[in-house]
């Protein structure tokens, strides 16, 4: 009985550090990119500045659930725009060629970058889409939502995060995880 409920233990922690591997988590720090917009601006992303945000709303040109986060994405983004101190980004997984032909249908009102190369979505976690991150000035995630963001209430999750002065581990930070595709 002992060794069974330690190796449902060690289940457990087995399956929640191979989640910190693979998916975002509050806490951890990002790497500085200096990324290319679809309309060819460049912007860095990882570092604000001191008591800045950045949102990053990460995505894929071929997933559903992606698609499905859009209209939502666009909302934050709008309560987000007359906030100081907060910028947002989409984040493509794909390439440039084709982040711009899904923009040109889509249209999204922020800056869309594209993270095609395999090592800088590794170590931004973006492996499972859609995914809406939060960081602070630093680099560090301050807020992760995996998955769909299509209710009011996801919504507001994310503005209030945006908007939050607590850092991860301290009361700003939170983990929300639906409908989540992994490529």
């Amino acid at each position: 009985m002992a060794l069974a409920r330690q190796k449902q233990s060690l289940e457990a922690r087995y399956g929640e550090l191979v989640a910190r591997i693979e998916h975002p988590y509050a806490g951890m720090y990002v790497p500085v990119v200096r990324a290319q917009s679809v309309g060819g601006d460049s912007f860095v992303i990882g570092e604000a500045g001191e008591g800045e945000r950045q949102v990053l709303f990460g995505f894929s040109t071929t997933c559903g659930y992606c698609d499905a986060s859009l209209a939502s994405w666009e909302t934050i983004a709008a309560h987000l725009a007359e906030e100081s101190g907060v910028q947002v980004f989409g984040v493509s997984r794909d390439s440039l060629e084709a982040t711009r032909a899904y923009m040109e249908d889509q249209g999204l009102s922020f800056p869309v970058v594209t993270f095609s190369e395999p090592r800088i979505r590794a170590l931004y976690r973006l492996q499972a889409v859609p995914q809406t991150l939060i960081l602070n000035g630093e680099g560090r995630v301050i807020f992760v939502r995996l998955g769909a963001v299509e209710s009011e209430a996801a919504v507001d999750s994310v503005v209030a995060a945006a908007r939050a002065t607590g850092e991860a581990g301290t009361g700003g930070a939170a983990l929300e995880e639906r409908g989540a595709s992994a490529p």
